[in-house]
């Protein structure tokens, strides 16, 4: 929860002279991070830079100048990178198009209100916006950032990178702590750069009491990795198919699903030994590690397609090489040669775009760097103790920590199977654009060969299904029938699943909302005139009115069949009813009474859906699985859905 510092508006000017000074940062701010401190970004670290808090504070008052402003800092660059899974660099899109500005690290010990109002300042740019995680999470945002620039600048840089397809202009403020500078000497950068991550490492730890809640997510986790533990190791070649009300697996325990908010939590819960041996010292170490890895690409996935307003089918066919104008009988899956070179590059948009706090580089970085942390000796973590130093900074010269090593050690391909590593690294990216939603994962991961063949064969199918729907205009009345078919097609991805709103969210919602696009909800949890499907384009956008917002979803209503009337009505009061009867088959089986009982509703309920569209019972188990954050009663003021 947040909390405002007292003191009024002149208690801030205490921070245009505070003399603390710190290691210099550069911070990635968004609406987002504003609420939850833990998804700000760290783009930029520099530790021999120490730059005062007043200045940071200056700068963003009193428009001071930023000598570093010239550099036109992206966000969604984080410098060069040598990693054999994306190959070549990891200078990536802008995240948002928000700049890369000025910030300080300061003191996570300190709990004056001088400090509280400086960590404000720099999540929000507002003093006055404190909240309680900001102490720890700006810390552990800047452990993870040093620790991947450890595998970022172990190697140089390729002289002249190719271009990135959608890629903005790097920038040299973001990319100079993601290895040396000109005329720098490499093996000394990266000692150094190991000194602050064994510095940082200490204070992460010392701040156990500031952890004590993200940990106990993590403590959950490997408790329920230990319960699994006949299943541990290499991952099945099957994935794990869950019925509605079904325990949880551990892979859904990564998701924000069960408040993992972020990937950094859990790589910070992991520096106390204790809970690192918890999860990387027993038989499903592999399947933890994989997983962990696994969630840090879905989570990149799905921003790179919001941001970048991208359609996840396009960009699937993009990666498989499956054009829709193409003879689609000669086609074959990217499982070797050189089609499964072109699918690896095809990657590297995503990949080699810092979209989020916790890239798939930094999970590789931070596990390698905790493994020989651990292995130190009592003490050895002391910033002085050169011997630690060089120890870890071999181990990331030597490229022993490397997404090439990461895989071999976590899910190896077979005896000379050269093609295993782009076969994972394609894989991996189509199950993060699949699965981007967090309630669409759970399950581990298949065979990548049997993933890109699956998703390969699921788009040609959907290819076809268009072709043969136009090739069956014979009369124009048919063609304008088809032409509305094909124009439904997207809304069967697009309109799967509504979110259902509390009193309570939409209130919230409507403080940072403009006056005349206010959010109203209906007793059914809907909005009356916003579109409430999150993967639809026109989520949450003002449609103008009811009739208008029917419209929206004409083409579920005449094409796929996607549209039931009162659904959501009928669910949600039978949902409130229902509350103490934690039974889905029970609910299920009272919303099936309740339409069977009116033969308007039986007539919708028994139509023949266009093929992707969820069946009545997946409608009815995802009403059921957003009842924990429908606690509040809906306003019975409010107009019947």
């Amino acid at each position: 929860a947040s909390g405002a510092i007292g003191g009024g508006p002149d208690a801030a000017d205490g921070l245009l002279v505070w003399d603390f000074a710190g290691p210099s940062l550069r911070v990635v701010r968004s609406a987002a991070s504003e609420v939850e401190p833990w998804v700000l970004r760290v783009v930029g670290f520099e530790g021999r830079e120490k730059v005062a808090l007043a200045e940071v504070y200056q700068r963003g008052e009193l428009g001071a100048d930023d000598d570093d402003d010239d550099d036109d800092a992206q966000p969604g660059t984080a410098g060069a990178a040598a990693a054999e899974a994306t190959g070549g660099n990891k200078a990536g899109p802008s995240a948002g198009g928000n700049r890369a500005e000025l910030a300080v690290l300061l003191d996570e010990k300190d709990n004056s209100e001088i400090n509280r109002m400086a960590l404000a300042y720099v999540f929000t740019l507002n003093p006055f916006l404190h909240i309680p995680s900001q102490r720890v999470a700006l810390l552990v945002v800047t452990w993870v950032h040093v620790v991947e620039s450890l595998l970022l600048g172990s190697v140089p840089a390729p002289a002249a990178p190719g271009p990135i397809p959608g890629a903005s202009r790097p920038s040299a403020a973001v990319n100079a702590s993601a290895g040396p500078g000109p005329g720098e000497d490499r093996e000394l950068w990266l000692r150094e750069r190991c000194r602050w991550a064994l510095e940082l490492t200490r204070r992460v730890s010392a701040s156990a009491d500031l952890m004590r809640g993200p940990a106990g997510l993590v403590d959950r986790l490997a408790a329920v990795l230990a319960e699994e533990s006949s299943e541990q190791g290499v991952p099945d070649a099957e994935a794990v198919t869950k019925e509605p009300g079904e325990a949880p697996s551990m892979e859904e325990y990564l998701t924000e699903t069960h408040g993992m908010v972020s990937v950094c939590i859990i790589l910070a819960a992991l520096v106390d030994p204790k809970r690192y041996r918890a999860v990387m010292g027993g038989a499903g170490r592999s399947r933890f590690a994989f997983a962990l890895l696994a969630e840090a690409i879905m989570r990149c996935c799905r921003t790179y397609l919001k941001v970048g307003g991208k359609e996840p089918d396009k960009v699937l066919r993009r990666v498989l090489g499956i054009h829709e104008d193409a003879d689609l009988a000669a086609y074959r899956p990217p499982l070797d040669g050189p089609a499964l070179d072109r699918a690896a590059a095809a990657t590297g948009a995503c990949y080699r775009g810092n979209w989020t706090n916790c890239s798939p580089f930094a999970v590789v970085a931070a596990l390698g760097f905790l493994a020989r942390f651990h292995e130190l000796p009592e003490g050895a973590d002391a910033k002085d103790d050169e011997a630690a130093v060089v120890t870890i900074a071999k181990a990331f010269a030597a490229r022993e920590v490397s997404m090439r090593s990461f895989l071999d050690e976590h899910w190896p391909g077979k005896p000379g199977d050269a093609g295993h590593g782009k076969r994972m690294q394609v894989a991996l990216l189509v199950d993060g654009v699949r699965f981007r939603k967090a309630r669409l994962r759970g399950g581990r991961m298949q065979d990548p060969a049997l993933v890109i063949t699956q998703c390969s064969e699921d788009q040609v199918a959907a290819i076809l299904r268009k072709r043969e729907m136009l090739q069956r205009s014979h009369s124009r009345r048919e063609e304008r029938y088809c032409k509305r078919v094909v124009a439904a097609e997207p809304f069967v991805s697009y309109h799967r699943f509504a979110r259902i709103f509390t009193s309570e969210e939409v209130t919230t919602m409507n403080l940072s909302r403009p006056a005349g696009d206010q959010l109203e909800r209906t007793t059914s949890g809907l909005l009356r005139q916003h579109c409430c499907y999150t993967d639809c384009p026109s989520y949450l956008v003002n449609q103008g009115s009811r009739r208008k917002l029917m419209k929206h979803f004409a083409l579920d209503m005449e094409i796929t069949k996607g549209y039931f009337p009162s659904f959501h009505a009928i669910t949600v009061s039978l949902l409130i009813g229902n509350r103490r009867k934690a039974d889905f088959s029970h609910f299920l089986e009272k919303v099936e009474n309740a339409v069977a009982s009116d033969p308007r509703l039986r007539r919708w309920r028994n139509a023949k859906v266009m093929e992707g569209v969820p069946s009545f019972r997946e409608a009815v188990a995802d009403v059921w699985d957003q009842r924990e954050r429908l606690q509040c009663q809906p306003d019975p003021a409010q107009a019947r859905d």
